[in-house]
């Protein structure tokens, strides 16, 4: 999708990418849930195909074959189809609950700003959009649903596979959008096609899942129920869930907030940046994240030093990935929408350069909570909440004083002194790692990267 934003801001109105932007946020909900019990998943999954005899046992005694424990897996997998169909309508409340307000905002600025109607239907443009919010709530219930096969493929460690099939039908979803631009297609049009391929590429999800399970454990297990399953994961789910949701509400859940404004520009603006960043931010996670199965496995084998050296490669491709796309943005970016025309400005250099700064400092802290859950010891609660806590209160200080830069700001701090801090001691600890040996080593470059830009942003507000 970020190919396609130069595109989006150039051919629609102010409004309409706002509008855009929130129902992205709405769709970012999934990863609510999908964090909780998607990562407790991955990581029982990889245990079990590591051979361990119990996952409670494991942490104890440290069981190891060099085969698959079928029988561990096939209670997993039964378990997983019960809580994801329960979690699925949780979702669904959850998107009706946040969203409706804040696309409600957005369908009223579109109606002042055009009464233009839907191209193959004679229906108003404010009915239209409403069918479009609940297709979107749909889209996103069927893609978190099938993101149970995800899960399972990753715990199965064929990641390589499922990246290959999320490539092409994420290539062919943008392929398809940016037919649907140039072809003049009308807004909701454009918007119905991007729902579309989120539902094939949760159907592909599930056939390549099904087919990974049925190569370890030949027949799929049915719904059953396995309680010593579900206390397993849940005693782990709910407290990684609860920390993606304070995470969440830190960004995320501020801009449904501040997108029941009536700054038009303002608000496409700022969701604008979040949006890019966020897009940014998934796409640097793959180096790191794909690893994690692995780290899992190392982890049950006792490999601690082969999992310290995978780990620190990764995250610092992972930090990279997302620092050098960030900076270049901020160079190019105002440029190459001021040459496309675009009806939505870049953000500005203060929106821009605090969030960029407060992403890093999520990311650096995210991968070091990360790692230090592959112990199974899981604080991602108590992490996010005290993070979440200090950035409500920064925010409320800062807010009335700087507007949408002391929200940003707010996020910063909470990211730099809370979150990053405590994680990084965490695993720093756990897997007796120093700052000078790995931190410096594995992050040097990314944050070379980031000082060469912040120099250049301060250059030119000086200069």
């Amino acid at each position: 999708m970020f190919i396609l934003f130069p595109w989006v801001l150039k051919t629609y109105t102010t409004a309409q990418v706002a509008y855009w932007q929130v129902l992205g946020l709405i769709f970012g909900i999934q990863v609510l849930a999908e964090s909780g019990f998607g990562q407790s998943f991955v990581r029982a999954i990889s245990y079990g195909y590591s051979g361990v005899e119990d996952l409670d046992g494991k942490t104890k005694t440290g069981e190891y074959k060099s085969q698959p424990n079928v029988n561990l897996l096939t209670r997993i997998f039964g378990t997983m189809q019960s809580v994801y169909n329960v979690t699925s309508t949780i979702l669904v409340i959850l998107i009706m609950l946040l969203g409706i307000p804040a696309v409600s905002k957005r369908i009223s600025a579109i109606k002042l700003e055009s009464s233009e109607y839907f191209w193959i239907t004679p229906l108003p443009t404010e009915v239209v959009l409403w069918f479009l919010f609940f297709c979107v709530t749909i889209s996103t219930t069927i893609a978190f649903r099938c993101g149970m096969y995800s899960a399972a493929t990753l715990g199965l460690q064929k990641v390589t596979k499922l990246r290959k099939w999320e490539s092409l039908v994420g290539g062919a979803g943008i392929i398809s959008s940016y037919i649907a631009i140039r072809f003049k297609c009308s807004f909701e049009v454009f918007i119905l096609v991007n729902q579309v391929w989120c539902v094939v590429g949760g159907v592909v999800n599930r056939w390549v899942g099904r087919k990974e399970i049925r190569d370890v454990i030949v027949n799929i297990p049915p719904k059953l129920y396995d309680p010593q399953i579900f206390n397993h994961i849940w005693l782990r789910a709910w407290r990684s869930g609860l920390g993606v949701l304070f995470s969440y509400l830190v960004v995320q859940g501020t801009g449904l907030i501040y997108a029941q404004g009536n700054d038009t520009v303002g608000i496409a603006n700022y969701l604008l940046a979040v949006r890019l960043l966020q897009v940014i931010s998934q796409a640097s996670q793959a180096p790191f994240y794909s690893k994690i199965p692995e780290f899992a496995v190392d982890w049950a084998r006792g490999a601690v030093p082969e999992l310290v050296q995978k780990a620190s490669q990764s995250m610092k491709l992972s930090l990279l990935a997302f620092v050098v796309p960030w900076a270049l943005g901020g160079i190019f970016g105002p440029a190459i929408l001021e040459r496309l025309e675009s009806k939505t400005p870049f953000p500005t250099n203060g929106v821009w350069t605090l969030l960029g700064i407060s992403i890093i400092c999520e990311r650096y802290g995210a991968m070091h909570l990360q790692l230090y859950s592959v112990t199974d010891r899981i604080v991602w609660h108590i992490v996010n909440g005290v993070a979440g806590l200090f950035y409500s209160i920064t925010a409320f200080v800062l807010f009335p004083k700087f507007g949408i830069l002391g929200v940003c700001l707010s996020a910063l701090l909470a990211n730099l002194l809370i979150y990053s801090a405590i994680s990084s001691s965490l695993s720093r600890r756990a897997f007796r790692l120093s700052v000078v040996d790995f931190d410096l080593k594995t992050f040097g470059p990314a944050i070379i990267v980031a000082l060469v830009y912040l120099s250049l942003v301060v250059w030119g507000m000086v200069f």
